[in-house]
């Protein structure tokens, strides 16, 4: 069976330098369904976490060669986040309260209850995996609440804070970037004609297809109704004509068709390019863009207008 999140086995890495108590912890790991992974002492249990990556780690505070609090140190060094329970018979309050300041999750004493360290471990791993839901639910509404719901793209809040980051790049690497702003011409004909949902399935579309058109370090957004911006990071003039020109051969007299409808479509563009040594913001560069769409809208559309400083063409 191929192993996936919902049937792997959780693994659970335990290190002591009793062999006796290694094997009870085997037995109890074992009977509860778990993969078990022994290390003797701190040095073999560090290079077990590296290999082994257990969703659990229990540890001796007491090992030669590297103690069990050098080991947490290590484990919490490397960004893992996974529950680790000291075990010791070590009676000492300060020991106790060492090894949670150093980040553990819990403290079991020796001898210990198998019952008891079970019912730990089971606390630990509902955590661990109460913890992973949380930070996926909120990286999916993080990318929610960056998407536009239509189109799949950025929306206009996501592309104006991270159209500011790139900005940001390209003056610290001394690279010039552009803004390009482009409009469906005649889109209100598509719905009067269609209907919303065929011109719904129209933007989809068109989304597609610039995502087709950018690289993977540009940015694009549905900037509200049939707008559309894109941010090119790292170009030149060159790259920017080119671009332009592959941006309407791509959707100039472009054919759409869907269950029984079919529209042709064509779009008005203009962009605007920002050198390193221009003090402009991410919206001062947007507004030069849209005024360019505004010549290509206003002077026959179905055309990439390319706005550029003299001397820069």
């Amino acid at each position: 069976m191929t192993e996936t999140p919902e049937n792997r086995k959780i693994k659970i890495l335990a290190a002591d330098d009793n062999s006796e108590v290694l094997e009870l912890l085997r037995a109890i790991v074992v009977m509860n369904g778990y993969l078990f992974e022994a290390a003797s002492d701190g040095e073999e249990a560090i290079a077990k976490f590296d290999e082994f990556q257990p969703d659990l780690v229990i540890l001796d505070y007491r090992m030669p060669k590297v103690d069990g609090a050098s080991v947490l140190h290590h484990i919490r060094q490397s960004g893992s986040q996974v529950p680790v329970i000291f075990l010791s018979a070590v009676d000492d309050s300060s020991a106790v309260n060492g090894a949670l300041d150093l980040g553990a999750n819990d403290y079991v004493p020796k001898p210990f209850q198998p019952a008891e360290l079970v019912s730990r471990m089971k606390a630990q791993l509902r955590s661990k995996e109460l913890a992973s839901r949380l930070s996926e639910l909120n990286s999916k509404l993080s990318k929610m609440a960056d998407t536009d719901e239509v189109t799949g793209l950025l929306n206009m809040r996501a592309i104006l804070r991270l159209g500011e980051h790139a900005l940001e790049s390209a003056r610290r690497y001394n690279r010039s970037m552009a803004a390009v702003m482009l409009d469906m011409d005649d889109f209100k004909k598509v719905n009067d004609e269609h209907g919303h949902v065929f011109g719904t399935y129209v933007l989809t579309h068109v989304a597609k297809v610039l995502r087709g058109l950018i690289r993977r370090s540009d940015l694009a957004a549905r900037y509200g109704g049939d707008e559309f911006l894109i941010i090119l990071t790292e170009v030149t003039p060159d790259g920017v004509q080119v671009f332009n020109e592959r941006l309407c051969g791509a959707l100039s007299q472009l054919v759409v068709e869907r269950e029984g409808h079919s529209a042709i479509i064509s779009i008005s563009a203009g962009t605007a390019v920002l050198p390193p040594d221009v003090d402009m913001t991410i919206e001062g560069l947007i507004r030069e863009a849209d005024s360019a769409l505004y010549k290509a809208k206003t002077s026959g559309k179905n055309q990439c207008l390319y706005t550029c400083r003299e001397g820069e063409c």
